[in-house]
């Protein structure tokens, strides 16, 4: 199973201070990984940057928009919570901030080709091993 994602830096960004601003915006991404990521526009305003130059330089940064970013990072969270065995997949769908366990399940299998609950089950019997 993937660990949660470190991205390779693509290249840098023109400006090194906003560079340093996106790294530190992505390591609270991957410290709190369950928290939900605020608008656009406050991201940008908390770095005294334009939404557009936040967008065109987090991606040239990482290769991936913040948001793919952020829901791959959610994905990898919820593998590893399903592995344990402890929670429901509702309860994972919760707590990762779905209103709804249907949008949970569909973008699960759509990321990995299986449903929350057939990879937990597979996951189990690779632990029992």
């Amino acid at each position: 199973m993937n660990t949660i994602p470190t991205l390779q830096k693509n290249k840098p960004a023109s400006d090194p201070f906003l560079e340093i601003k996106i790294h530190e915006f992505y390591i609270g991404m991957l410290i709190h990984p369950l928290q939900k990521i605020p608008p656009l526009t406050k991201i940008a305003f908390d770095m005294n940057v334009p939404v557009d130059k936040f967008k065109a330089a987090f991606k040239a940064i990482y290769g991936q928009s913040h948001y793919q970013v952020h829901m791959n990072i959610k994905l990898e969270c919820a593998k590893r919570i399903l592995c344990s065995g402890q929670y429901r997949v509702w309860q994972v769908s919760a707590m990762l901030g779905y209103s709804q366990t249907a949008k949970f399940v569909l973008i699960f299998r759509k990321k990995t080709g299986m449903t929350p609950k057939q990879f937990a089950n597979a996951n189990k019997k690779e632990l029992l091993l």
